[in-house]
């Protein structure tokens, strides 16, 4: 019985959550802010792993790399699409 529980449980979670913000109000600040607060420190998280990586690879030494990324238009140039056959 208490194994077929558990995929009724995050649904029956999220319904007594909703009783529990009907009759206090309030809750949902809670809530609402905590949300805020946790995705700020997944972007911090997130951002100092992307600084990390950034660190560890560097910039491009190839020019012509370089250029390409730096260059919106080289991207439409050089598109498999605008080829001549």
């Amino acid at each position: 019985m208490l194994r077929n529980f558990r995929y009724y449980a995050p649904g029956m979670g999220i319904i007594v959550l909703g009783l529990i913000v009907a009759v206090f109000p309030a809750v949902l600040v809670g809530i609402v802010a905590g949300t805020l607060i946790m995705a700020g420190i997944g972007a911090i998280y997130f951002g100092h792993h992307v600084r990390q990586l950034h660190r560890e690879l560097g910039t491009w030494d190839d020019a012509r790399i370089s250029h390409f990324f730096r260059d919106p238009y080289t991207a439409f140039e050089r598109s498999f699409f605008t080829r001549l056959w």
